[in-house]
């Protein structure tokens, strides 16, 4: 922290998978708060809980340097988000916020939304692998509507289902700046896929969506078909390891007739036979 204060060079500084705790983490934001050069931050996997997060939240209100901060797979829980929240309110600077497996439930979910109402230079939020379910979903979906900066979302293994799915989907259908939303690992199902592929009629941005292990079988395939002719953004669409078989195939196989933005599609492990394929 103390060399910090004084250094005008430094630009990146990894310290992932050390022991540096809370009260590391409070040395470090003593530094940052005079450092003006340091851009990313990489702290995962340190043993930080929600007392160095409130001293990384103070420091985000008054630091205007840091773009990336990285605190993956560390106990923060919601009270450590609500501390990240309150600095992102006050921030102009901070670009990719990467809370992975982090311990963030419904509520920290609902300080991050009601913090990127009022940001406006978040670009990157990475919550994936922590159990926000679907009221975070909704609450986060609901942030979306009013936020105009954030292009890339990584919600993957949330524990949100169709409904969750279907919060998301609206805010995703009024946001214009997302470009990349990952779903994966949650259990979408029909009403899910289907609200997602309403969205992508009516948004413009979003150019890759996974979808990966998400429960979506032929039906919701063959919705989320019909979401893909109307697009003219997509060009990655992520479908592996679902069950989309021949029929779901077929459908997505119609849509690449005519859709011409679509350059990667991903059907891997799907349960895919001859007649699917054929279609393709």
């Amino acid at each position: 922290g103390q060399a910090l204060q004084g250094n005008t060079t430094l630009i990146v500084l990894d310290l992932v998978c050390n022991a540096i705790g809370d009260k590391g983490a409070a040395a470090l934001v003593g530094g940052l708060r005079a450092n003006s050069t340091l851009a990313a931050l990489f702290l995962d996997e340190n043993g930080i809980g929600d007392e160095g997060a409130a001293a990384l939240g103070q420091a985000l209100g008054e630091n205007a340097g840091l773009t990336c901060l990285s605190l993956a797979n560390n106990s923060l829980g919601d009270a450590g988000a609500a501390w990240l929240a309150d600095g992102l309110k006050s921030n102009t600077a901070l670009e990719s916020l990467l809370l992975h497996e982090t311990g963030i439930r419904m509520a920290g979910a609902a300080s991050l939304a009601d913090a990127l109402r009022t940001n406006a230079s978040l670009l990157k939020l990475d919550v994936g692998q922590c159990c926000i379910g679907d009221e975070g979903a909704a609450a986060l979906g609901a942030a979306l509507a009013s936020n105009s900066s954030l292009t890339e979302l990584d919600w993957r293994t949330t524990l949100a289902s169709s409904s969750g799915a279907a919060a998301l989907a609206a805010g995703l259908a009024a946001h214009e700046a997302l470009t990349k939303l990952v779903l994966s690992g949650n259990e979408i199902g029909k009403e899910g896929a289907s609200a997602l592929a309403r969205a992508l009629r009516a948004n413009r941005t979003v150019t890759e969506l996974s979808l990966v292990a998400c429960g979506i079988g032929c039906s919701s395939a063959a919705a989320l078909a019909s979401g893909l002719a109307a697009s003219e953004s997509l060009s990655v669409l992520k479908l592996g390891r679902n069950l989309v078989g021949d029929e779901g195939a077929a459908a997505l196989a119609l849509v690449l007739r005519t859709n011409s933005s679509l350059t990667s599609l991903h059907l891997g492990h799907n349960r895919i036979g001859d007649e699917g394929a054929a279609a393709l």
